[in-house]
């Protein structure tokens, strides 16, 4: 393997144009010529190729030089004060003065050359806009130099730092209360949940006339500008560490920033790749993205020989007469891709001009950071200004600020490693300033790269926004730096820590007095002993005494809580908000813990607004703008479970962002709420249908997406299915015409009335058979009872009560009953309710009038038309004959007179009687 040669040296033997110096060399014994290219191939027996001659060849460390490895070319040193030349001399003296404002694209590494046509208006030189970018630069350190010391005085009382007043002497209380600290902290984690939560706080709405007319497009179209520009926040970048980040900087020190820009992703991993034959190396190294790093080669063992063969690449490419031999390579592999950058910057580190009201307006915006040369260089900057600017150490202003955010990092500030430049720290100055660049007498926004700490000018163009948005808790009109919780506890911190040790000095004195002794009356090495139980000699008593003080503390605890009360009234951070103990929710109403918590809500609730519009609403403008600024085609990313591809067009209309922080409520009245909206609507399509102008499906899955997402439920499809773009309801059933609904009406009524007749009749014939069956089984029980009696008296037999009734049954129909009504037509229910079917009884049973014995028939059962009379010749002759004779005389028998007649007879002439003679 070759290496890069420097200009004019000439390569050394075995490494001229087509020579492989791993090959064997001519000359020697059994070898032939190699063929042209660096892996060329051989298919005669060889040796191990002998190493080539160069001067200062390195080998691996602890391996003695074999003729075994090959190590390419090495490059000459360079030394530190080497610079490159100045690459402006090369340019025409008229274009000259103006060459900071030409300065050329970075070529990528992949290409030969790049050719740029810079179509410039040039109106002032690089010295004039030098000079308008140092006083921007000046104005912009002064006022941010008062504004370090407070937010070093913040830094220290948040980290919990004395005050410096504390008292020197021994034994006495050196607290300090972390006021500042414990109401951040508990600030925070609402704001948090606000920004971070599954509800956008912020979205966009079109402000162009370009989709105006189509709702339906316009809120496609702006749900999915939120979406990405929230992609490119929390999945493209650590959005919750950004955000907390800047959120603790403005609520601790002002003002936390935020930069986004466009920049590159990049993944490189080292890979080795063993047991390649010629063929598959090649096709390895003409992969994109990939660098060899060595590669070796080494003939094939018999075994690996025949195991090739039996593959197919193996048959291919022995057969076509490859050497058999083995490469092993191992390669670096890097995937860059265009990436969004979103990043936390320091409070710090931004600088802006004092007069400014907001970021976009601003004269003069700078962000002042230490890069190494090499990040610099690898920005596009000059290499001959990055060396020549040389190294910077921290300015003490920088210092004192890194100490107050963390004392162990502070103190250990360093710059790069004495022998490489490349990483050495260089002060870094990128400013965006307004200026009148063309002399068109009309300010431009101007994109400054600057080194050192005097600002010294190095490349400017033009750009068409600033990419910072600044978030802080508290505005103040026409500045862009407020004020934070910390301005307004400080104070507190100070007199809580005085009240405090005052407090644990006074219960120290009371628990530990001082104590009094008698000058040579008292052993003092006793008196000095402290141990529990310890004697004290003394010449005489009363010698030693101790000075009691009693605990004053008490009095101050009632201060500790009004400085509290005043805490609570100035942040908002109440108990309430925080959470009631049992005690306070046993002895406080419902309604006040709401009034208290709503209060309480309003502050953060203001707070939080005041954040968003500040700070997240430009982010996420800015995100847009990028977005739709370096994209050219679709992009297809996952959001919410599913794979959308974001159009450019979307990107490409005018938004203007919304915030929807604030004024909500808490997440359990919008649940409640939500709650009564789904049931209003869940009773508009049951009372009109799906088909109704006022709500449908996809508005209802609304709702129910609105809530779970005040739950913070994230992935709503896995509970709700989204909607097809082509969905439609079904179509409504056609219903009958009014005529038709009135005749309906009438004929259900009508049938209504004869199954109500119908059951009425039903009733009375049930009600009649149960009542001749009553009476039945009564007449037999009294007879029974008699013939007992009897049978008692005389000492006849008698039959049981079972028998007796068995013996009472007709045994003919009944008469008298008229036939079943027709079934029933209609299927309404009868008005009278209608009886279940006659239960059986024990024994025999009476059948029914035209049924013959054993067949059952319950009321609602089918029987046949029964007859009025009963058929010729059915009827035994002398019931026939009663019947007659009783119809002739008019003695009609009742049914207690047949019973006892029956029970008479069965006694003497046994059971059903004396057999009746017809015409008798």
């Amino acid at each position: 393997m070759s290496g890069i040669l420097p200009p004019g040296v000439m390569p050394p033997p075995g490494l001229r144009q087509g020579i492989n110096p791993m090959a064997p060399q001519v000359g020697q014994q059994g070898m032939n010529p190699p063929q042209q290219g660096l892996l060329a191939p051989n298919t005669q027996s060889y040796g191990a190729p002998p190493l080539p001659p160069i001067e200062g060849l390195v080998r691996p460390m602890g391996q003695r030089p074999t003729d075994h490895q090959v190590i390419a070319t090495l490059l000459p040193r360079r030394k530190d004060e080497d610079i490159p030349d100045d690459p402006t001399d090369d340019l025409p003296p008229e274009i000259r003065p103006y060459a900071l404002g030409l300065r050329p694209s970075v070529q990528p590494s992949s290409t030969e050359w790049v050719q740029e046509i810079v179509y410039q208006r040039l109106g002032k030189e690089d010295h004039e806009i030098a000079e308008i970018n140092r006083y921007y630069f000046g104005i912009a350190r002064n006022y941010d130099e008062e504004l370090s010391g407070q937010r070093v005085t913040a830094s220290e009382y948040y980290n919990g730092k004395g005050f410096g007043d504390e008292p020197a002497l021994k034994g006495r209380s050196q607290l300090v209360m972390t006021v500042v600290r414990d109401t951040i902290r508990s600030t925070l984690p609402s704001l948090l949940r606000v920004f971070t939560g599954v509800e956008d706080p912020v979205h966009f709405e079109p402000i162009s006339n370009e989709i105006s007319g189509d709702d339906k497009l316009a809120t496609m179209l702006s749900r999915q500008a939120t979406d990405y520009a929230r992609w490119a926040l929390f999945v493209a970048n650590p959005g919750w560490s950004i955000l907390h980040d800047a959120l603790l900087d403005a609520l601790t020190r002002k003002a936390g920033w935020v930069r986004w820009s466009w920049g590159k992703k990049q993944q490189i991993r080292t890979e080795v790749a063993e047991g390649l034959i010629l063929p598959q190396l090649q096709m390895l190294l003409a992969e994109p993205g990939i660098e060899a790093q060595r590669i070796v080669r080494r003939p094939m063992t018999r075994a690996e020989q025949e195991a090739m063969a039996k593959t197919p690449e193996g048959q291919m490419y022995l057969g076509q007469g490859g050497p058999p031999e083995y490469w092993s390579a191992t390669i670096t592999r890097s995937v860059q891709q265009a990436w969004p950058v979103v990043e936390s910057v320091p409070s710090e580190c931004v600088w802006v001009v004092s007069d400014a009201s907001t970021v976009k307006e601003a004269r003069g915006v700078f962000h002042v950071r230490d890069v190494s040369a090499s990040d610099l260089i690898e920005m596009g900057l000059d290499e001959h200004a990055v060396l020549r600017a040389g190294g910077s150490a921290p300015t003490t202003q920088w210092r004192r600020e890194a100490i107050a955010r963390d004392s162990a990092s502070g103190h250990h500030m360093h710059g790069g490693p004495p022998n490489d430049r490349s990483m050495g720290m260089i002060r870094y100055i990128e400013g965006w300033i307004r200026c009148d660049a063309d002399n068109d007498h009309k300010a431009e926004l101007l994109h400054t790269h600057s080194l050192g700490d005097d600002c010294r000018l190095v490349q400017w163009e033009r750009t068409d926004e600033i990419p910072l948005s600044c978030f802080t808790p508290y505005r103040e009109p026409g500045r862009i730096i407020g004020s934070s919780v910390s301005d307004m506890v400080m104070d507190l911190q100070r007199l809580q820590s005085r009240v405090m040790r005052a407090t644990l000095d006074s219960l120290g004195q009371a628990m530990y007095p001082r104590t009094v002794i008698t000058l040579g009356q008292v052993n003092m090495s006793d008196v000095r002993q402290t141990a529990i139980g310890s004697i004290i000699r003394v010449a005489q008593q009363g010698a030693v005494q101790e000075l009691v003080k009693p605990f004053a503390g008490a009095a101050a605890l009632p201060i500790m809580q009004l400085l509290e009360g005043v805490r609570e009234s100035r942040t908002g951070i109440t108990r309430a908000s925080q959470g009631l103990t049992v005690d306070e929710l046993q002895s406080t109403a419902p309604i006040a813990v709401s009034q208290q918590t709503s209060a309480a809500q309003d502050r953060l609730d203001m707070m939080a607004r005041t954040l968003a519009e500040t700070g997240l609403a430009p982010l996420y403008s800015g995100l847009l703008r990028m977005l739709a600024k370096q994209q050219d085609r679709p992009n297809v990313i996952r959001i919410r479970g599913e794979w959308i591809s974001i159009d450019p067009r979307a990107l490409g209309t005018m938004w203007e962002a919304a915030v929807e922080v604030g004024g909500k409520g808490m997440p359990m009245e919008r649940l409640a709420m939500l709650a009564q909206i789904a049931g209003k609507q869940e009773q508009i399509i049951t009372n009109y249908g799906l088909q109704n102008p006022l709500v449908g499906v996809p508005e209802y899955r609304n709702t129910l997406a609105r809530m779970l997402e005040t739950a913070n439920i994230a992935d709503v499809s896995n509970y709700f299915k989204e909607l097809p773009d082509d969905w439609q309801p079904p179509p409504p059933n056609q219903g009958p015409t009014p005529e038709q609904v009135l005749a309906m009406v009438q004929q259900q009524k009508t049938a209504a009335d004869l199954e109500t007749d119908r059951a009425k009749a039903q009733t009375d014939r049930s009600k009649a058979l149960s009542d001749d069956d009553r009476e039945r089984d009564k007449a037999a029980l009294d007879a029974w009872v008699e013939l007992w009696k009897i049978g008692a008296q005389f000492g006849t037999p008698v039959p049981s009560l079972d028998e007796l009734r068995a013996a009472m049954q007709p045994d003919q129909p009944n008469l008298g009953l008229i036939g079943d009504l027709p079934p029933p037509t209609s299927p309404q229910q009868p008005a009278t309710g209608m009886q279940g079917p006659q239960q059986p009884k024990s024994g025999p049973a009476s059948p029914l009038m035209g049924m013959a014995p054993g067949q059952g028939g319950g009321l609602g059962a089918q029987r046949p038309q029964a007859p009025l009379a009963p058929p010729v010749g059915s009827t035994p002759p002398d019931t026939a004959h009663m019947v007659r004779q009783a119809l002739a005389t008019g003695n009609l028998p009742t049914t207690y007179g047949q019973i006892a007649d029956r029970a008479v007879a069965g006694n003497i002439a046994g059971m059903g009687g004396p057999s009746v003679r017809p015409g008798a």
